[in-house]
């Protein structure tokens, strides 16, 4: 594999080169991180560099993304622990009515306002 070979070659294989360590990037590594101490946040500090007509490594315009894992891997922000997401049932699945076996017949509970009526039995 090409991977194995590079690693075999140079001792090391890695991925994309974070954002920064190219020739030209500097410049606007520094720019982000002046934009974001005078207290302009991720999606500003984007509009701001796009309105300046600087384009990302790939020549398309910034997002705020973008902005903000720069400024989580250079130590500027705590990364965002991601909350666990709890799947609940959708409301169809729910059970709308409750049924209550009396003696007269069924009793029919709504589940949601609570008031109870006499059914009539079907049999």
């Amino acid at each position: 594999m090409a991977r194995d070979r590079i690693k075999a070659n140079t001792g090391r294989c890695e991925g994309i080169k974070p954002y920064g360590s190219k020739e030209g990037e500097e410049y606007v590594l520094e720019k982000i991180k002046e934009l974001y101490l005078d207290g302009k946040n991720s999606k500003q500090i984007a509009q701001q560099i796009n309105a300046e007509k600087i384009l990302s490594r790939y020549g398309k315009e910034w997002i705020a993304q973008s902005i903000t894992k720069i400024l989580v891997r250079e130590g500027f922000i705590k990364q965002k622990r991601q909350a666990r997401k709890i799947r609940l049932p959708f409301p169809q699945d729910l059970p709308s009515r409750t049924y209550i076996e009396t003696d007269r017949g069924r009793c029919v509970g709504s589940g949601n306002d609570g008031r109870r009526r006499a059914a009539q039995n079907s049999s």
